[in-house]
């Protein structure tokens, strides 16, 4: 028999689920249209940078970013001063950079920041010490809503806003054994998409990112050039 679409008679009611894809949806089509002033490059957990390097490197030579920042730690955990214990660092991911083609005087670090909110603030601080207006996030796609959400709260509490977009790579391998957050939880990569959610809802109820309202407000205000 001749296959047909269904019709739906009823509209399927998840509306925590349809606003995080939703925002999904809208961030990762957020590619730079043009040059931007700077990449932030985010710390990431160890076997986590899959795609990430090369991803910088590309879009270095397409003239989309001339600048790279990179986070300010040496892989330190949250409240520890052993290096290496949540991700690799900022030495080894210049090293990384720099075997890429990127030449030192191109990379800018901020100050000391040990997770992705403290990473946020210290980000927007060297943007406005430099005074740069625009920029592109490098990072999975899984982890760009959360961290496109904590960017947008730390642009409002500075009230310094710039044309934030999304770099992430073209092929990601799911299947990948990559460590979590903080160097923890050894896992499958698309394992640690549901921890993402959970902490996008945890975090906008305590007040430690920008809610996906405001992140809508956002982005439809960086399309139409009112920021």
């Amino acid at each position: 028999s001749e296959w047909k679409l269904p019709i739906m008679q009823e509209k399927v009611e998840n509306p925590d689920a349809f606003r995080i894809y939703e925002a999904t949806v809208k961030v990762l089509s957020s590619f730079p249209p043009e040059q931007v002033d700077a990449l932030f490059y985010h710390s990431r957990s160890f076997g986590d940078d899959t795609g990430l390097f090369e991803l910088a490197e590309e879009l270095y030579t397409q003239n989309l970013i001339n600048i790279i920042a990179l986070f300010g730690n040496e892989g330190e955990r949250v409240g520890s001063s052993i290096p290496f214990e949540s991700n690799p660092g900022k030495t080894f991911y210049t090293m990384r950079l720099k075997k890429l083609g990127i030449p030192e005087n191109r990379i800018f670090y901020t100050g000391p920041a040990f997770h992705t909110r403290e990473e946020n603030d210290a980000f927007l601080n060297l943007a406005i010490d430099r005074g740069w207006k625009s920029a592109v996030i490098l990072a999975q796609p899984h982890q760009i809503v959360r961290i496109m959400l904590g960017l947008v709260q730390a642009m409002q509490r500075k009230s310094y806003w710039m044309k934030v977009f999304t770099a992430h790579p073209k092929y990601t391998p799911w299947l990948e054994i990559v460590m979590g957050s903080q160097g923890l939880e050894e896992k499958m990569r698309f394992r640690h998409i549901e921890d993402e959610c959970n902490r996008i809802f945890y975090y906008i109820e305590q007040g430690n990112i920008a809610t996906l309202e405001q992140l809508e407000d956002y982005l439809q205000r960086r399309e139409s050039g009112n920021l």
